[in-house]
C-alpha cells in the first residue's frame, strides 16, 4: 500500500517540474491550433453537404449581384442584403450544430433560454479565457494569418488562371469567383474554427 505522504511528495515533484519547465503561450497556442484544424477538418468532412447547401445561397446571390450590378433598385438591394444576413445567421446555427457533436449539442440546446445556465457558461468562458489569455491571443493571431494567407493564395491562383481564361481576365468576374469561393469554403471553415476555439474555453 502506498503511503499518502508518498503521493503528496510525487504531486509536489510534478508541480515543481511544471514550474521549472512551463509551456510557453506560443507553443501552447501552436498545439491548440493543430487540434483546432484537425477538429475543423473532421467537421467539414462529416457535414460537408449540409454546410455546402447552406453556404450556396449567399454565394450565388453575391455572385449574381457582382455580375449584374445596377440590376436591382436600392430598396430591392436592401431587402436582398437583409435576406442574406438572415441566411448567414442560419448558417451560423448549422455550424454550431455541426461542430458541437452528439451530447455537446444536446447540452447546448438545453441551456438556451435558461438564464442561470447562460450565466454559468459565460463565467466558465471568462475563467478559461483569463487563465490562458496569452495563448488565446496567439491562437487568434494564427487564425487571422491563416485566412489572410488563404485569401492571398486564392486571388493569386485566380490571377494565374486568368492567363489561360479570357472570362477571368475581367476584374468583375474575378471578384465574383472570389466571392463564391469565400462564401462556399472559407466562411464556413472560418466559422467552424471559431466555434472550436469557443468550445475549448468551455472544456
Amino acid at each position: 500500500m502506498i503511503h499518502p505522504m508518498a503521493n503528496c511528495r510525487s504531486a509536489l515533484v510534478l508541480l515543481a517540474a511544471a514550474a521549472v519547465h512551463p509551456v510557453s503561450p506560443l507553443a501552447l497556442a501552436w498545439r491548440h491550433t493543430e487540434v483546432f484544424w484537425a477538429q475543423t477538418g473532421r467537421t467539414l468532412t462529416q457535414h460537408w453537404f449540409v454546410l455546402l447547401l447552406c453556404a450556396a445561397v449567399p454565394a450565388a446571390v453575391r455572385a449574381f449581384l457582382l455580375l449584374r450590378p445596377g440590376l436591382l433598385q436600392r430598396g430591392q438591394l436592401s431587402l436582398v442584403e437583409l435576406l442574406i444576413t438572415l441566411w448567414r445567421v442560419l448558417l451560423c446555427i448549422v455550424v454550431v450544430w455541426a461542430a458541437c457533436r452528439g451530447s455537446q449539442w444536446h447540452q447546448l440546446a438545453s441551456r438556451v433560454g435558461a438564464v442561470g445556465a447562460w450565466q454559468v457558461s459565460l463565467g466558465l468562458v471568462g475563467l478559461h479565457a483569463g487563465h490562458r489569455l496569452h495563448s488565446l491571443l496567439w491562437e487568434l493571431v494564427f487564425y487571422v494569418l491563416a485566412f489572410l494567407i488563404a485569401d492571398r493564395l486564392l486571388r493569386w491562383g485566380l490571377r494565374e488562371a486568368a492567363r489561360a481564361d479570357v472570362w477571368l481576365r475581367e476584374t468583375r468576374h474575378r471578384h465574383a469567383v472570389v466571392s463564391v469561393l469565400w462564401n462556399l469554403i472559407l466562411v464556413p471553415t472560418a466559422a467552424i474554427y471559431l466555434v472550436e476555439i469557443g468550445r475549448s474555453l468551455l472544456v
